[in-house]
């Protein structure tokens, strides 16, 4: 977190580009030894302060991020575990009493939707996070607000007859499934991983980082295999048989929705030890003023009408954008447009014929979680962000 107080013991303090080390040694490596002042704004008060310094960890995987790593197995665990029972969930497989009686091809449909909300809005949780509220808070509200109460929505409405309902509450399925599920799923992937890289030294520990998304794409691989072979078998093995009764699709839903529950109490609890950086509202409003003049007819040099472009955004082009933020909004367009080209194969591959085996669900978890190593958008926003310097 942003601290502004006096060297400590095991402190390394950057300032006007000397460095100046106690030389006194920390015997314990969780305890933040390196603190480096530069202009910020700690995302946790949104608050500003001229003379602020960051202090980072000299262990950063076990002093914080381990809480973050956390979270994010039991995320993965309840998203893969509410995909891949949804099918059968849907069509009745599991509760032939009741469910919304869907046919295979109106379930594929609603479910792709659903994925397709969830795949799209990380952009906007990145806007929010970077430029109003920081990741600290953004995660605590997309995954409070939207993650969990969708993954209870989901779970409830499966329970037969629950609240006096004589007829399956579909409404309510579809407020968890179209609005609070995708949006807090959607955020996790845009969150959850650039936070935790957030947490090293940029300058002094940035040879650390790429090992460590090495180990994070392990734990969300890990997280969904488990969450959709043990999701799977419950509903599976603990399926009603026409009874109007509690069985297993009912149990591995409120599996998955106190999952992310309990992996948010665990981020809570690390709280005090995570490194929380600027928001970047300024950078945001540059990057908006570059798009709007490369694709209306103002800019350049002349300050009159000009062809569409981003050169002419440039400063050194005349323009009023710094160049190297104009590089950056050409790089993330593309990546968005990439990003977007990825999307149907995220959603065809995470769904599958109803009635078939577990192996073959497992397979689709295979497949999906070598695309998301494969093309790790937040990733590549993370490696943007770094070359800027923000």
């Amino acid at each position: 977190m942003i601290n502004t107080g006096s060297s400590e013991k095991g402190i390394a303090t950057s300032t006007s580009g000397e460095d100046r080390e106690d030389t006194r040694a920390d015997t314990d490596e969780e305890k933040p030894i390196v603190k480096v002042e530069k202009e910020a704004v700690d995302d946790t008060t949104n608050s500003a302060s001229s003379s602020t310094a960051i202090k980072y960890a000299s262990n950063p995987l076990k002093y914080s991020i381990i809480f973050i790593l956390i979270l994010d197995f039991l995320e993965r665990f309840a998203f893969n575990g509410i995909i891949f029972t949804m099918p059968g969930y849907l069509t009745g497989y599991y509760q032939p009493n009741w469910n919304p009686n869907f046919a295979p091809w109106e379930a594929n449909s609603f479910i792709a939707l659903s994925q397709g909300i969830g795949y799209v809005a990380p952009f906007v949780v990145a806007i929010v996070a970077d430029a109003f509220i920081g990741d600290y808070w953004s995660i605590n509200l997309f995954t409070g607000l939207f993650y969990i109460p969708g993954a209870f929505l989901i779970a409830s409405a499966a329970i037969p007859y629950a609240n006096g309902n004589t007829e399956f509450p579909f409404h309510q399925l579809r407020i968890g499934t179209h609005i609070l599920f995708p949006i807090g799923f959607g955020a996790a992937k845009t969150l959850y991983g650039v936070y935790c890289a957030k947490q090293y030294d940029p300058v002094k520990q940035a040879d650390q980082i790429g090992g460590f998304f090495v180990l994070y794409t392990g734990v969300e691989f890990l997280g969904s295999f488990i969450g959709a072979l043990v999701s799977i078998l419950i509903a599976e093995l603990l399926k009603n048989e026409g009874e109007d009764v509690v069985g297993g699709e009912v149990i591995a839903e409120f599996l998955n929705a106190s999952a992310i529950t309990l992996g948010l109490i665990t981020f809570i609890i690390g709280s005090r030890r995570y490194v929380n950086g600027a928001v970047m509202r300024d950078l945001y409003v540059k990057m908006c003023r570059s798009l709007c003049g490369a694709i209306l007819c103002y800019g350049g040099p002349s300050g009159g009408c000009s062809k569409p472009g981003f050169e002419k955004t440039k400063q050194s082009k005349g323009g009023n954008v710094p160049d190297s933020i104009v590089t950056g909004m050409v790089q993330v367009l593309l990546l968005v447009m990439i990003y977007l080209l990825l999307l149907p194969l995220n959603i065809a591959f995470t769904q599958g014929e109803l009635k078939v085996n577990v192996i073959a669900y497992i397979l689709c978890v295979l497949y999906n979680a070598l695309i998301a190593f494969l093309f790790p958008l937040r990733k590549s926003l993370l490696l943007i962000s770094l070359w800027l310097g923000i």
